[in-house]
């Protein structure tokens, strides 16, 4: 009987040896797990506070763990991380409000990589001075009363008016009422400073010469606190009453356009402790027998940015 041996060239060993190696190594990469990376609690803080510490950890089936590493991921601008090569670091210069995410990479002896992620939440601080940009919304919120030969004839438009008309027939009248809602403003805050902005009407319907929103030799205005509240059907024999007390004059104009900037600290000072019903403007002299007008843009003007507008600083 013949035996019969097989003859396995030295190519098809090496071939099967390394086939052999290959799967080895695929076994032992398998058998390593990536480490375990904690990045420890997420935090909160209060500015001015402007500094946190991290605190992580990590462990490794493989072996020890031979490295750590603090990263920035995002957030409302780039801060300091003191030692990112720490389990441990304090991060510096969150100087914004806003939510922080840092990363902690934990590198073990076998040079697998775990991760994990934490927060930092900025809160604002409640001392430093707050902006506050307020709209008209609503039609409750705007009106102009208005008298037309003896007749009232308030109403809503995309004018918001202080005009007088006594030099024929027939006699006018207008003031324009408006109000912005405080939302959230305290009645104890500081106001700093409010700034109340009209803007000349860029389309203007009621005119007294060239279609000018500005006319007249005496058409200085005024400003005032309303004492009672208002709605998008009061008349002119229901208008609110008025706070005298509260008169701030807006110079004569010769443009026929001119957008105003007026201080109206104290009147929003008496609105926060004795009720905010709202402005009026008005012409400061009613009664002069030429016709004299203002014709600032009201909330509802096409053009959203020459709506009026009032800008609270507060604290």
């Amino acid at each position: 009987m013949k035996l019969i041996i097989p003859i396995i060239s030295l190519a098809s060993l090496f071939m099967l040896s390394s086939c052999q190696n290959e799967a080895a190594e695929l076994i032992n990469v398998v058998s390593h797990a990536v480490p375990t990376a904690n990045a420890g609690t997420s935090l909160i803080i209060q500015l001015p506070v402007n500094t946190a510490t991290l605190s992580g950890t990590g462990s490794s089936q493989n072996g020890l763990v031979s490295s750590y590493m603090w990263s920035f991921v995002s957030g409302p601008n780039v801060p300091i991380i003191q030692s990112p090569g720490a389990k441990i670091t304090i991060i510096d210069s969150l100087t914004k409000e806003g939510i922080y995410i840092f990363r902690l990479s934990v590198i073990d002896s076998a040079g697998f990589i775990g991760v994990d992620t934490a927060t930092i939440t900025v809160k604002p601080d409640p001392t430093a001075p707050q902006t506050l940009l307020l709209q008209i919304s609503g039609n409750n919120n705007e009106r102009n009363f208005a008298l037309f030969n003896g007749v009232n004839a308030s109403f809503q438009s995309n004018e918001l008016l202080a005009y007088s008309s006594q030099a024929g027939n027939p006699f006018q009248l207008a003031r324009g009422a408006l109000k912005f809602e405080f939302g959230t403003i305290l009645s104890t805050a500081t106001i700093i400073s409010a700034k109340l902005n009209l803007y000349s009407n860029p389309t203007p319907t009621t005119v007294i010469q060239s279609g000018s929103a500005n006319g007249g030799a005496n058409n200085a205005f005024t400003v005032m606190r309303l004492r009672q509240p208002f709605n998008s059907t009061t008349s002119w024999a229901q208008q609110p009453t008025l706070d005298s007390s509260t008169i701030i004059v807006v110079p004569q104009t010769t443009l026929p356009s001119l957008a105003v900037e007026i201080d109206v600290k104290p009147i929003v000072n008496l609105m926060l402790t004795q009720g905010n019903n709202g402005f009026i403007i008005a012409l400061q002299n009613e009664n002069l027998p030429n016709a004299n007008l203002r014709n600032f843009a009201s909330s509802t003007h096409p053009d959203v940015s020459k709506r009026p507008k009032l800008t609270i600083v507060y604290q």
